[in-house]
């Protein structure tokens, strides 16, 4: 550009091999490249990619008040057409939304989106803080515009996730809450084609028959899921459902509590608390609450639940106690039955 050329797309591919990381060298990495950063800013301090990098570091290092005085100050002094402006007012808006601005944010998005129409991961910020707002018709016109429209062909990080299985999972997410139960699990299964290993989109599809009282789905359901370590928890939690749409709860209990012995997958305990629950047989849930707050500490709904469990079967005094730090972290919750 600085000498009046022109950038243009080839079909030459790079596979980077070496990115994978574990928490350590993921440190390492920040450690390195703030350093690197700061002695390039030193040089260039109104350098707009310098800028750019450095708030999507301190972004990715979970610095979100930080990357948005460096995000900012990017986009102040980018030239129009520069490669990463997009992705600089992305995570602009992601930076607010965690900062808890989540109507800044969305209006942030709004903003940009104006100067890049259509773009896939604007539109996928905003979609999410819609839906996480409850205003899931205007997060499920969002969503379907990604679907719909063309993108430009532009220099940019994109995660493809977000137009393919993330998308139709939040998608039908969305859809489930506007009660559209068969367009959500069109878009559950069309995100299971796209990513196979995807945990969550089985579980809701699983889920959502369950609670549509389709036994023959569920089963077929459960065949298809791949035999891989990763989705053990996954294959006894549909299996769970359907012991419970038999009402077999002691299968139940005893499918859950054997997976969560064998994966430690939380997600074995929360579901065979809630699957006791709502059969009423709140002393048997009793005890797989409190191992379940004991490994989510910090879930107000989960003590919520072990309170309420706590006062049915007859233990007041600490189910005050845990009622009151549910309280603590979240005051909104509803403490009665």
């Amino acid at each position: 550009r600085r000498l009046g050329g022109s950038v243009a797309f080839t079909d030459i591919h790079v596979l980077h091999s070496g990115s994978r990381q574990t928490p350590e060298t993921r440190q390492r990495k920040l450690e390195r490249d703030f350093r690197i950063l700061k002695l390039d800013l030193a040089e260039r301090p109104d350098h707009p990619f310098i800028l750019f990098n450095l708030g999507m570091t301190y972004e990715d290092a979970g610095d979100y008040v930080t990357a948005e005085t460096y995000l900012r100050r990017s986009i102040e002094v980018a030239s129009p057409g520069e490669s990463h402006l997009r992705k600089a007012w992305a995570l602009l808006v992601n930076c607010h939304s965690r900062t808890g601005n989540a109507d800044s944010a969305v209006d942030l998005a709004t903003s940009a989106l104006g100067l890049f129409p259509g773009d896939k991961e604007l539109l996928f910020r905003r979609a999410i803080l819609l839906q996480h707002a409850g205003r899931f018709t205007e997060a499920a016109d969002e969503y379907r515009r990604i679907l719909d429209e063309d993108a430009d062909r532009v220099f940019v990080s994109l995660d493809p996730a977000i137009t393919g299985f993330k998308l139709h999972y939040n998608l039908a997410c969305v859809l489930g809450q506007l009660g559209e139960p068969d367009q959500a699990i069109r878009h559950w299964a069309l995100a299971i084609q796209d990513c196979p290993q995807f945990s969550p989109a089985w579980l809701s599809l699983g889920r959502i028959f369950a609670e549509l009282n389709r036994a023959e789905e569920l089963t077929d359901l459960l065949s298809r899921i791949p035999l891989e370590n990763t989705l053990a928890a996954t294959r006894a939690v549909i299996s769970a459902f359907l012991a419970s749409l038999q009402n077999d709860m002691l299968a139940v209990q005893g499918i859950l509590s054997a997976a969560w012995k064998e994966t430690r997958d939380s997600e074995c305990l929360d579901e065979l608390c809630r699957l006791l629950t709502e059969k009423e047989l709140h002393s048997n849930a009793l005890p797989y609450l409190r191992e379940l707050a004991s490994v989510r500490p910090n879930e107000p709904a989960v003590l919520r639940n072990l309170g309420l469990t706590l006062q049915i079967c007859g233990h007041p005094e600490e189910s005050q106690h845990v009622l009151a730090r549910c309280h603590q972290m979240r005051a909104d919750f509803n403490q009665t039955l």
